[in-house]
């Protein structure tokens, strides 16, 4: 089986970055009720913006996979939600693999904080989004690529 891993262009230390204490999530405040992206923004004032990306694993069948870059500074129409309470300083990042034509995907994450609730961001139903489930503003509108069952969760190496 192959395995088709998240994209990440400047080889950001997923583990380490992800298991940093988050602050807060940004994420785009438009018009749209399909989301492009979020920010994980942590106590260094770094952060790491999470995109889906499509990928093409056979004649006509493309997946999602998650895309992580390094961000910018947050815009000021971008909706802030405070995790610093919920992180408790830890947290506990899984990779979410769903299986497709013979291909493991690296499809989604699943940050379980440090209060012992969990934040779920993965590919989308619409291609190049995201769905984001565990931020109350964002589960009415989760939307994932595949139903959550799919997705097996395996721990960063």
């Amino acid at each position: 089986m192959r395995t088709v891993q998240f994209l990440n262009p400047e080889n950001i230390p997923l583990k380490t970055k992800l298991s940093g204490p988050i602050g807060h999530i940004s994420i785009p405040n438009g018009d749209s009720s399909i989301l492009s992206s979020v920010t994980l923004w942590y106590s260094d004032g770094q952060g790491v913006t999470i995109r889906s990306r499509m990928y093409e694993i056979d004649e006509r069948t493309e997946v999602g996979v998650l895309d992580f870059v390094p961000a910018k500074a947050t815009a000021n129409s971008e909706l802030r939600i405070d995790l610093s309470v919920r992180c408790k300083g830890s947290v506990e990042p899984n990779k979410l693999i769903v299986v497709e034509s013979g291909n493991a995907i690296e499809s989604g994450i699943a940050l379980r904080l440090g209060d012992g609730s969990e934040v779920l961001i993965v590919a989308g139903a619409f291609p190049c989004s995201l769905a984001v489930r565990g931020l109350d503003k964002t589960d009415a509108q989760f939307d994932s690529e595949y139903p959550l069952e799919r997705y097996g969760c395996v721990a960063f190496e």
